[in-house]
């Protein structure tokens, strides 16, 4: 049996191994610079298909996120169109009540990443988890917004098709963003379409 004196060695070694395992699995991103412009700060996420960083524009100090693609999924070249195909899509609409996407590239590993605004808040799934039921009122206000985003979308011929909770965000300050244009469908003219054959949606990272 350990006496306290042996106890307390076993449980600082226990702890050194455990510091060094958190040293040895740090994010190989957090720290460095993406294309001179943007400094990746922490992990915020992950999901099947990558991770979600905080990051900040070196010359502006702006906060922003992130979106890096595991190195394998960037080698499919159907995802990366889709991608790409979201982050024009909300980029040409330009509306506030849309996420921003400012940039879009390749590190050097060959992960393909895209950079958006930062958005402090909640999801309206997880606005209705923790009112339990919202107010009218509130309702109406967050409706209003998404009336003007999906208006402007539509004015620039783009569908979203995937409008759901998930992929309506409400900030701290009570702005309402649409996501995820993922699987949006760009209207041309006489109702020809033009878009992917399956959802590929960046909410999946």
């Amino acid at each position: 049996m350990e006496t306290p004196e042996e106890n307390s060695m076993t449980q600082e070694a226990d702890l050194r191994v455990i510091e060094g395992e958190t040293q040895g699995n740090a994010d190989p991103l957090v720290g460095t610079t993406i294309d001179g412009r943007y400094l990746v700060e922490r992990v915020l996420g992950e999901g099947g298909m990558g991770l979600v960083y905080l990051g900040k524009h070196i010359v502006l100090g702006k906060p922003l996120a992130v979106k890096v693609l595991r190195p394998d999924v960037s080698k499919d070249q159907e995802i990366i169109t889709r991608f790409r195909q979201e982050a024009q899509s909300a980029s040409s609409i330009g509306n506030q009540h849309i996420i921003d996407i400012s940039d879009f590239g390749t590190l050097p590993d060959g992960s393909t990443y895209f950079v958006m605004e930062f958005l402090d808040g909640t999801d309206l799934t997880g606005a209705i988890e923790r009112a339990g039921k919202m107010a009218a009122n509130r309702v109406v206000h967050v409706a209003k917004q998404l009336a003007t985003a999906l208006g402007a979308a539509h004015e620039n011929g783009i569908v979203h098709r995937d409008l759901k909770p998930d992929n309506i965000f409400i900030t701290d300050t009570g702005v309402t963003k649409v996501l995820d244009f993922g699987i949006a469908k760009v209207v041309q003219g006489d109702d020809k379409t033009s878009d992917g054959e399956g959802p590929v949606n960046v909410a999946e990272l």
